[in-house]
């Protein structure tokens, strides 16, 4: 069942932003010396039902949910998580949805856990952009989903 949530100008602006690290991933592949990172499907359910998708829609809208997708495909890759350990990886940001009475509220806790994360200094660095965990948690569930 789909909700629609009306998001105002307090939604973080920094999801576009995701748009521009997805974008620069072809091209960090072709100058790494490495084995190219591609793009791919999990090839294995992780344990038990993501029923985050509703939620992930929302939060990166729907012509950002690819853009999301491709960075948590190339995380995963990177540091060579099966999609069970992605999952497994993606247990506190899963909380604390699970923890919310509904998406406007999952939504207002994300960001705010997205500015906490760069305050706490909880970042990761995807091909040269620094994104908060939590930023990379959400796109790992992304491409589960």
């Amino acid at each position: 069942m789909s909700r629609a949530v009306t998001r105002g100008a307090g939604g973080l602006a920094r999801r576009r932003f995701l748009g521009w690290v997805s974008a620069s991933l072809p091209l960090a592949a072709a100058s790494c010396n490495d084995e190219p990172i591609t793009v791919s499907e999990p090839t294995e359910t992780p344990p038990g039902g993501i029923d985050y998708q509703d939620l992930l829609r929302e939060y990166f809208e729907e012509q950002g949910l690819s853009d999301a997708e491709a960075i948590g495909n190339h995380h995963a890759q990177f540091q060579r998580l099966s999609p069970t350990q992605a999952f497994d990886a993606t247990a506190a940001t899963r909380a604390l949805i699970d923890a919310s009475v509904d998406i406007e509220h999952a939504l207002t806790a994300l960001d705010q856990r997205v500015l906490d994360d760069f305050v706490e200094l909880q970042l990761v660095d995807v091909v040269g952009w620094t994104l908060s965990h939590t930023e990379v948690d959400l796109c790992m569930l992304a491409w589960l989903g």
